[in-house]
């Protein structure tokens, strides 16, 4: 989605239902809601078992759906109030979700196909004047057709697809010194660790909150 100002051009993400991602998760989403619901049911189950009652499970399913929930919401907010491109004075500018800004004068851009924590992405990596660090964007979460014809073909660049091969965090960090990475494309292992600690410290602390009341009082009896 595209907005015209007088002097700049701003395109806003494509919406989320639209990105690749997403469409496999909805694809996904009988199968993984059947799951879900079976685990949900057996933790009901087991708190019914351990003396810690049916409400009890019932607390700790629905802290879970509202912590995911409340992640899932604030990313939301974020991308739509926040993420944009804006093409203005011959300068392009990138707004992560956070506010974060970054601009250059694009000079050339480089299509790279990759994989990360989430599967196949292309990144594209508009690089500036010397000195300017270049930009990194996922073209899956743009309209790069409106981004190639509005903004960089009038600036004088055409994106390059160089390579039909998968690249790297190093092949990246080697073809464009200075771009700064994702986390998710640097260190998609390392993400992946923490998000599962992460996880289940998350679930450990919401079950120990629910259970303990339980167990003191049991135990006091």
């Amino acid at each position: 989605m595209a907005e015209h100002a007088t002097h700049a051009t701003v395109l806003r993400p494509v919406p989320l239902r639209e990105l690749p991602a997403c469409r496999r998760l909805a694809v996904a989403a009988p199968g993984s809601a059947l799951i879900l619901l079976g685990a949900a049911l057996r933790v009901v189950l087991r708190t019914d078992r351990d003396g810690i009652g049916v409400l009890g499970g019932v607390l700790i399913v629905v802290l879970l759906v509202l912590a995911a929930a409340g992640w899932l919401g604030l990313y939301v907010r974020q991308r739509s109030r926040n993420q944009r491109l804006t093409y203005a004075d011959g300068r392009l500018t990138v707004t992560d979700r956070r506010g974060r800004s970054t601009s250059v004068r694009p000079v050339e851009a480089v299509a790279h196909g990759v994989r990360g924590f989430i599967g196949q992405s292309v990144l594209l990596v508009v690089s500036g004047a010397e000195g300017e660090a270049p930009l990194l964007l996922r073209l899956e979460h743009w309209d790069w057709r409106y981004l190639q014809d509005r903004v960089l073909r009038p600036a004088g660049v055409v994106i390059d697809v160089r390579s039909d091969r998968q690249s790297t965090a190093r092949d990246l960090r080697a073809a464009h010194p200075g771009v700064r990475l994702p986390f998710s494309l640097a260190h998609p292992h390392l993400l992946t660790l923490l998000l599962t600690v992460g996880i289940l410290a998350l679930i450990t602390a919401v079950v120990v909150a629910v259970s303990l009341p339980y167990l003191l009082s049991g135990s006091g009896s």
